[in-house]
């Protein structure tokens, strides 16, 4: 098979990419510069009818959201010669099917590459994309190759149902928590309104009582 594409399937979506050392960034940091390298990745999915825009949702673990790629996770950071395996399923987007030269980050002095294994939930139709491959200048913007790159995306597959993630869903961590606080909120008012109510009738009781006691006394 041979193809300059990527597929980009409703669900769960596994992307290998393969990393140049030449900047000596750290793992830790790789790992924080994923939300960045898949928001310009998907970027010729942006048609999608999707707000657009990068969105941190979670800090631990890393999670991040673009357009219909709800949530973004990052699964792995290693440095090796050996590329780290990904599920068993189909096989979306590979860079050896590339038509041309094969893809390829550049090198630093036989310094092994960083391998990048991110996975995201797609969240509408089916989308085709050119294979994700980029070079940073010294001024931070990023272009577009496949030819001594920076980032290239090596492999990319869909799970088999029997080895998919569980489903984090689509919400934010700030939507989690304006729910959970919403839920808590109505605990209390509920708690509060029994214990008002409660509070009520004893209050009849005590006036009855009084009342009670009152007439009892006037007619000694």
């Amino acid at each position: 098979m041979r193809t300059n594409k990527v597929v980009i399937n409703p669900g769960e979506n596994v992307w290998r990419f393969i990393r140049t050392a030449r900047d000596g960034a750290s793992a830790d940091e790789i790992r924080n510069m994923t939300g960045a390298a898949m928001f310009h990745a998907l970027g010729p999915a942006n048609y999608t009818e999707e707000p657009w825009e990068l969105i941190e949702t979670s800090f631990d673990p890393r999670r991040w959201r673009v357009g219909a790629a709800r949530p973004i996770e990052v699964v792995d950071v290693v440095q090796s010669t050996t590329p780290p395996e990904l599920p068993q399923g189909t096989e979306l987007g590979n860079r050896h099917w590339h038509t041309e030269t094969i893809p390829a980050v550049s090198t630093q002095g036989g310094v092994p590459p960083w391998f990048v294994v991110a996975r995201f939930w797609w969240r509408q139709y089916p989308v085709t994309i050119p294979l994700p491959g980029w070079r940073v200048n010294f001024l931070g913007i990023r272009k577009n190759t496949l030819v001594g790159a920076d980032w290239v995306l090596d492999r990319a597959v869909q799970p088999f149902p029997a080895h998919q993630a569980p489903d984090p869903g689509a919400a934010t961590w700030g939507e989690t928590q304006k729910r959970s606080a919403t839920k808590t909120l109505r605990k209390v008012s509920s708690y509060g309104g029994a214990v008002l109510l409660l509070v009520g009738f004893a209050g009849i009781g005590m006036w009855a009582f009084s009342k009670a006691g009152n007439g009892n006394g006037s007619k000694g």
